[in-house]
């Protein structure tokens, strides 16, 4: 273990979590310290640690993050609501219209398809700085 630690607080200096000098690789205890230190943060930033490790070196990111996150939203609204108007379709047709099995069994996975497919439009998200609002 004590051959680890050395890895261990070079691991912890180049993340910048805990921001190490000289003396402190040294005090383990300065460690303990500034964990302590931490919980005394507010809440929020406590249960958002990793969003905010996350940007943490690029505070740019934060508007592009946002406009994601709302693009998200519409994508998975959308998905709901097409969800929920193919079974409720394919229900009333199956009860009221005798829909064959095969057909309810096809337009399902077809409407399951076209939403993994809408989904997949986030990974083309193009983020215009307007976007933010």
């Amino acid at each position: 273990r004590a051959e680890q630690l050395p890895a261990a607080l070079q691991v912890l200096e180049t993340l910048r979590l805990l921001p190490l000098d000289a003396e402190s690789r040294k005090d383990v205890m300065s460690i303990t310290r500034k964990a302590e230190e931490f919980k005394a943060y507010d809440d929020t930033i406590t249960k958002n640690f990793s969003d905010i490790v996350l940007m943490a070196n690029d505070l740019s990111k934060i508007p592009y993050a946002i406009a994601l996150s709302k693009q998200a939203r519409k994508v998975v609204i959308q998905n709901l609501v097409f969800s929920a108007t193919v079974i409720a379709v394919l229900l009333i047709s199956a009860l009221g219209f005798h829909l064959p099995l095969p057909f309810g069994v096809v337009g399902h996975e077809g409407s399951t398809v076209l939403v993994c497919l809408n989904g997949l439009r986030l990974l083309a998200f193009n983020w215009k700085p307007e976007m933010i609002g």
